[in-house]
């Protein structure tokens, strides 16, 4: 007697012979028993009868259980994570960002985070490392006669930016340079206007505020907008950046657009219908 759970005898046949020895001993029909013995009868047509319960014995090994088998090392393993789940990891892993905007030791200006061993030793005339001027660091309680790098607080605003490419990660801290309308100028609400600096802003972003008001200057009509400057500097999640030739300095390619108008919206959401008409934009 042929076991049940037996390969059909028919050589080529993946199903296991039929459960039932009366309908059919040692195949899984009598289309292939017929076949494996050469009947002219089964040569042709449909390969097996309807009564052929057509158990595959495949499904019976792919339901055992496969062995283990050694992993990837860990290193190995990370690099085959999805690339939202590593730049979740470097995330994490990574250390805190310094302060973009921190206020003056001496004063209310606020000013770019800076660590002193950014600051070569040669570069020490009318710049201070930890004041927005010499004035403040000598305590003389002036901006002069050196320039100052100091920035009213009101004018700088952080607003959080969602990463499009990784919705599940945190938002970006962006800053965004704000310069209201002249009192005299003012509407409410008034037209708002969306400011790209310029190149040299990556690397001095306290420019953007002498470049914004001498912008406001020479446009009378620019005094009576609400005027936003998303800042593309050093550490800003706005600015695409890349390496220049030598491999040593960034240096900046492009505003990220969808960052960047984002910021540009986060911000007039923040100052409120009151003070922007989102109908001129």
């Amino acid at each position: 007697m042929v076991a049940t759970g037996a390969q059909c005898g028919n050589p080529g046949c993946e199903f296991l012979v039929h459960s039932d020895p009366a309908v059919c001993s040692g195949y899984c029909c009598q289309k292939c028993e017929g076949r494996h013995s050469g009947e002219a009868w089964a040569l042709g047509g449909k390969s097996h009868y309807k009564h052929c319960e057509q158990r595959s014995s495949v499904q019976a090994v792919a339901a055992a259980p496969s062995p283990q088998r050694p992993g990837p090392p860990a290193d190995v393993q990370w690099l085959l994570k999805p690339q939202q789940q590593r730049q979740q990891q470097r995330q994490q892993l990574a250390p805190p960002p310094r302060q973009q905007w921190q206020k003056c030791e001496s004063c209310d200006l606020v000013i770019v985070g800076i660590d002193p061993g950014d600051v070569p030793a040669d570069v020490a005339y009318g710049i201070s490392r930890s004041h927005c001027c010499l004035g403040c660091e000598l305590g003389e309680n002036s901006h002069g006669p050196h320039w100052c790098c100091g920035v009213p607080r009101d004018n700088i605003l952080e607003v959080e930016v969602e990463d499009g490419e990784n919705p599940n990660l945190h938002p970006f801290k962006a800053h965004c340079y704000v310069r209201l309308p002249d009192e005299d100028l003012a509407a409410a609400p008034s037209p708002t206007l969306l400011f790209l600096h310029g190149c040299g802003t990556f690397l001095w972003p306290e420019t953007i505020h002498l470049d914004v008001n001498k912008f406001a200057e020479v446009n009378e009509v620019a005094r009576s907008f609400v005027v936003i400057a998303p800042l593309a500097s050093q550490g800003e999640p706005l600015a695409v950046v890349s390496r220049s030739r030598r491999g040593k300095a960034l240096r900046p390619e492009r505003f990220h657009e969808k960052r960047t108008w984002d910021a540009f919206i986060a911000a007039c959401r923040a100052l409120g219908p009151a003070r922007v008409d989102f109908s001129r934009l």
